[in-house]
């Protein structure tokens, strides 16, 4: 080896990148991403044909914010992530673009959460699972983003693991893996049909159909809390 040969500095290596997670808006009028702000990683937003015009939207000093960003149908609001200390308990917020004001849409500490589902049907509404009433499981809420009111709609009391739901919000389904990964897992369905919207107590209970009964680990996929593909509301169906 050339004793010699200039080594790579750390901070090409180490170091947080001009720009990252870049997403672009459901309008493709404006694009999100990542970039330094005084070596923290924070959302900027641009004209998506003058991205030397972007400007920084949050202000995060002490730690980058988390790898994933989700544009909502609204094309006004963005969720972006933050822990506390590197505990990666991930809390979601909401940043309006238009006012600036930035909204946490769950519990802001010991809580972890997912994006479950977003809708064109219902452009300032997602919905978010977190383990805030129990750690072990994750319920479904329908969060507003304009008011960052939040609706318990699913109370996870069977341990399952994620839901399938659609653009109106309703679960279809429910999985919950086996104690063996690899025998798959089971897809479980409310025995009244859909879950309706306002209730969180309308399912009588849940069944197995025997058809998809047994489901190879992982089918719904594992992601972080930006979603599945960062946006579950991209397919008719989320999962997660």
């Amino acid at each position: 080896m050339d004793q010699h040969m200039d080594l790579l500095p750390r901070r090409l290596i180490f170091g947080n990148p001009e720009r990252a997670v870049v997403r672009i808006s459901h309008d493709v009028t404006r694009i999100a991403f990542l970039a330094p702000v005084d070596g923290v990683l924070n959302l900027s937003v641009a004209p998506i044909e003058r991205i030397e015009d972007a400007r920084a939207v949050t202000n995060a000093t002490d730690r980058n914010l988390g790898p994933w960003i989700v544009w909502m149908h609204d094309n006004r609001h963005v969720l972006f992530f933050r822990d506390r200390a590197g505990d990666e308990n991930w809390c979601a917020w909401a940043i309006n673009l238009e006012s600036g004001d930035a909204r946490a849409l769950t519990p802001q500490t010991g809580v972890t959460c997912a994006v479950q589902q977003l809708s064109r049907d219902h452009p300032s509404e997602l919905l978010i699972k977190h383990n805030g009433r129990d750690k072990r499981h994750l319920d479904l809420y329908r969060v507003s983003v304009d008011t960052a009111e939040s609706n318990l709609i699913e109370r996870n009391e069977e341990g399952f693991t994620g839901y399938f739901t659609d653009w109106q919000f309703r679960v279809l389904f429910a999985v919950r893996v086996r104690d063996r990964p690899e025998r798959g897992g089971d897809y479980a369905g409310c025995r009244n049909g859909f879950w309706p919207e306002a209730s969180a107590a309308a399912c009588s209970g849940w069944s197995i159909p025997r058809a998809i009964r047994s489901a190879g680990y992982g089918s719904t996929g594992g992601t972080g809390p930006g979603g599945r593909d960062e946006v579950a509301g991209h397919g008719r169906t989320g999962r997660g």
